[in-house]
């Protein structure tokens, strides 16, 4: 075992990169306390943190990462809402440990998880309106069903024309502002 402090070159300890170049020391690590081989740099660190322990402290996640946004973004039109595994609703969540907030929603309400084959349909068609008066929970069948019926209703046909006049008085805004 060598001696806190001890320096070796690279080829000596078995770092196979190296080539002799490098030279490493034996220190203990700032923050787990283990002992290891730091290799030595031109510009001294003024902390000895070994890879693993700087690795973990780079890759925080959720309310402790610096770009926490609150756990909510945009995906398609829908928002993802972004849980911590001690959530009781946490087994509903993707690899990412995100979930729609329609799906959280209606979970919440029944007071339950709900299924990977129940679906959540959005009565009025607005992706982003998770009121759970605007929600409604269906198996995967049903769904299909409904919305095939729901596509020839008036007022999917009156979202749909008042969706095409916002973008046509928008493209003319622009338009206008423009010409200034």
């Amino acid at each position: 075992m060598p001696i806190l402090g001890e320096i070796e070159k690279g080829a000596n300890i078995g770092k196979s990169g190296s080539r002799g170049y490098n030279r490493y020391i034996w220190v203990t690590c700032d923050n787990c306390g283990e002992e290891r081989w730091f290799r030595l740099k031109k510009q001294p660190t003024s902390s000895n943190i070994c890879s693993c322990c700087h690795i973990k402290s780079l890759h925080k996640r959720g309310p402790a990462s610096n770009n926490w946004k609150g756990g909510r973004k945009r995906h398609h039109g829908y928002v993802l809402i972004t849980l911590q595994p001690d959530d009781p609703f946490y087994p509903m969540v993707d690899h990412h440990g995100e979930v729609f907030e329609h799906r959280l929603v209606m979970a919440k309400n029944l007071g339950r998880c709900l299924l990977s084959k129940e679906l959540v349909h959005h009565i009025n068609g607005i992706k982003d309106d998770n009121r759970i008066e605007n929600l409604e929970l269906f198996s995967r069948m049903a769904h299909g069903v409904r919305n095939i019926a729901c596509n020839n209703c008036e007022l999917r046909k009156e979202i749909r024309l008042l969706r095409w006049q916002i973008k046509e008085l928008q493209a003319a805004l622009q338009l206008k502002m423009g010409m200034f």
